[in-house]
């Protein structure tokens, strides 16, 4: 620990991921640290983006643009080609392409969702089944465990945890760190 450093936040929220007085919350506090919008990070699940034809859209995307905000949705191939071109692009990547990304505010949304999602896609090698220990069921809970490590480790300064079904693994999980500490997890429902 660094005494001399200020901690960040971590924020839980249940309910609509995208209610507008949210983000636009996220982005006062966002603006009011000296950031821009490129600096927010945004991940979402394969379940948060919408296919037509070749051309790939995130659902956070297209409230954005509603909101008549800039993104950069790198969950389309074409955008994810080119890197973002304006300080007020929000970013937004899908949660398999987060890695080496950061942000000073990251918003992981539906973890719950993604989480589910890498449990029921687990692969294993055939050295890994051929152990007389190996069980499948545990080791998939093990490597979606260790895949959210690295959506969960993005944020400089404020992460964000959206939990689309707070009876999920994931949901029951935040509630008891925040029964044990309440200090260190901020819960909202929108």
């Amino acid at each position: 620990p660094l005494p001399e450093s200020h901690g960040g936040r971590v924020i839980v929220i249940f309910g609509d991921a995208m209610s507008k007085k949210f983000h636009s919350r996220l982005t006062s506090t966002l603006l009011n640290d000296n950031n821009k919008p490129i600096d927010m990070l945004l991940c979402v699940p394969p379940s948060w983006v919408e296919v037509e034809g070749s051309h790939r859209q995130s659902l956070v995307a297209k409230k954005y643009r509603d909101w008549n905000l800039e993104v950069w949705d790198a969950v389309d191939q074409e955008d994810r080609g080119e890197y973002p071109t304006s300080f007020e692009q929000y970013r937004i990547v899908q949660y398999d392409s987060c890695r080496g990304l950061e942000g000073w505010i990251v918003v992981n949304i539906a973890l719950d969702e993604f989480f589910e999602h890498k449990i029921r896609t687990a692969e294993f090698s055939d050295a890994d089944k051929s152990d007389i220990f190996f069980d499948e069921q545990v080791s998939a809970l093990e490597y979606a465990k260790r895949w959210i490590m690295i959506p969960l480790t993005r944020a400089i300064d404020t992460l964000v945890i959206h939990v689309a079904d707070p009876t999920s693994y994931v949901g029951e999980c935040l509630k008891e760190l925040h029964e044990e500490y309440p200090e260190a997890l901020e819960f909202h429902e929108f």
